[in-house]
């Protein structure tokens, strides 16, 4: 298995294509949300210079799950998008 990380604004091109689409196909056609896509490739709005992404790869070279992070110190999903995952504490 080989593990790839990196920043959204330092992907090269092609990864960073393989990675929506990795999306796509897990979030769109597997679990059915509705999100928006173009080009069956997944990107939102977090989808910024400042995520980081984790990938791995099989031995073929194809994405087999794909990581996303996110600093706190600017809005990120679960703060924005689950806040009802965080209503007896604080979000971090």
């Amino acid at each position: 298995m080989l593990c790839i990380i990196s920043k959204r604004d330092e992907l090269l091109p092609r990864l960073a294509k393989n990675i929506g689409h990795y999306r796509y196909k897990v979030f769109v056609k597997h679990l059915g949300w509705p999100l928006p896509s173009s080009d069956e490739v997944e990107l939102d709005e977090f989808d910024g210079p400042n995520a980081v992404y984790v990938s791995s790869h099989n031995e073929n070279g194809l994405i087999n799950g794909v990581a996303r992070l996110l600093p706190t110190t600017e809005p990120y999903l679960l703060e924005k998008i689950f806040p009802f995952l965080w209503e007896k504490t604080i979000a971090p």
